[in-house]
C-alpha cells in the first residue's frame, strides 16, 4: 500500500469549498481505496480525540457546571485543527493559518474553562445556575444559524423557479452586502413579498439575539429578554423550515404536501418527516422556556 505524500500549502487553496463537496474524495478513494479508509479513520480519531479526553478527565473530578460546554467546545475546535493536518494526505488541507487558530483557540477556551472549573475561588464567583442556562442558550441559538442555511439555498431554487431567474442573474443581483444578505435589489425588481421581511427581520433579530446572550448571559435578570428574543427568533426558524420543506417537495415531486415518495436522491420524502421536524423546530422553543422558568424557580 502506497500513501501519498501530504500537502501542506502555506495559504488556503482558492479551491478550498470543493473539498466540502460530498464527491471531493472520490479521485483518492478510486486511486487509494486502502488508504483513504486509514486516513478518513485517523482524520475522525483525531477529530474527536481531544473532547473525549476532556470528558474524561472532568469525569474523573466529578465537575458539573456549564463551564464544561465551553471546555466541550474548545476540546472540539482543537480536534478541527488535527483533522486538518491528516486532510493534507488527501490534499486538501487548508492551510498553516486555519490549524493555528484552531490549536490555538480551541487551546485557550480549554485552558479558561480548565481554570474556571478546577479553581475553587473562581467557580464560586459564578451563579453556575445561570452559567448553564447561557451555555444551554448558546447552544439553542446554533439551530436557528442551521435553518438559515437551508433556508438561502431554497430562496435561491425559489427564485429560479418561482421567479425564473438564471443562476447568473441572482449572482449579480447580491453584489454587495444589503443585496447578499437581504435580497434588496432582488426584491425591488421582482418584489419577493414575505420572503424579503422573513429573511430581513432574521438576519437583525438572530445576530443580536447571539451577542446579546453573550454579552449578557452571565446576568441572571437578563435571561428574561434572552428568552423573548430567542423565541422569536425561534418562531423565525419555525416558518423558514416550513418555507424549506414546501420548497423542497414542489422542485421533488411537484405538490406541496407529500404523504410518501423518494427523492432524487433515494431518499424517502413524507409530511410525517416533516411535522416532526416542525414540531423539534418548536420543542427547542419551548426548551428554552423552560430553562428560564427553571431558574427562576416557576
Amino acid at each position: 500500500m502506497k500513501i501519498p505524500k501530504p500537502v501542506f500549502n502555506k495559504e488556503c487553496p482558492k479551491k478550498y469549498k470543493t473539498f466540502f463537496s460530498p464527491n471531493s474524495d472520490d479521485e483518492y478513494k478510486a486511486k487509494h481505496p486502502l488508504a483513504y479508509k486509514i486516513i478518513v479513520t485517523v482524520g475522525i480519531t483525531v477529530l474527536l480525540l481531544p473532547m473525549i479526553i476532556y470528558v474524561l478527565v472532568c469525569g474523573s473530578k466529578n465537575v458539573e457546571s456549564g463551564w464544561l460546554m465551553l471546555g466541550l467546545a474548545g476540546s472540539f475546535i482543537i480536534g478541527i485543527g488535527l483533522f486538518n493536518i491528516v486532510a493534507a494526505w488527501l490534499g486538501q488541507y487548508l492551510g498553516h493559518m486555519v490549524t493555528f487558530v484552531c490549536l490555538l483557540g480551541g487551546g485557550s477556551l480549554v485552558a479558561i474553562s480548565s481554570l474556571l472549573l478546577f479553581n475553587k475561588t473562581l467557580y464560586n464567583l459564578f451563579d453556575q445556575e445561570v452559567v448553564s442556562f447561557c451555555f444551554v442558550s448558546l447552544l439553542f441559538l446554533m439551530m436557528p444559524a442551521i435553518y438559515y442555511v437551508l433556508f438561502r439555498a431554497n430562496v435561491r431554487n425559489w427564485l429560479m423557479i418561482s421567479k425564473r431567474m438564471s443562476k447568473s442573474k441572482i449572482k449579480k443581483s447580491t453584489i454587495g452586502n444589503r443585496n447578499y444578505w437581504w435580497y434588496e435589489q432582488i426584491h425591488r425588481e421582482n418584489d419577493i413579498g414575505g420572503i424579503y421581511y422573513l429573511n430581513r427581520i432574521f438576519t437583525v433579530l438572530y445576530p443580536l439575539t447571539f451577542i446579546f446572550t453573550l454579552l449578557t448571559g452571565l446576568i441572571r435578570v437578563m435571561s428574561i429578554p434572552i428568552c423573548i428574543m430567542s423565541i422569536v427568533t425561534y418562531l423565525l426558524m419555525v416558518i423558514m423550515c416550513i418555507f424549506s420543506k414546501v420548497q423542497n417537495n414542489i422542485e421533488n415531486h411537484g405538490r406541496v404536501i407529500v404523504l410518501y415518495a423518494r427523492n432524487s436522491n433515494d431518499r424517502i420524502d413524507s409530511v410525517v418527516f416533516d411535522i416532526f421536524e416542525i414540531i423539534w423546530c418548536l420543542l427547542i422553543a419551548y426548551c428554552h422556556l423552560k430553562i428560564t422558568l427553571d431558574l427562576w424557580g416557576f
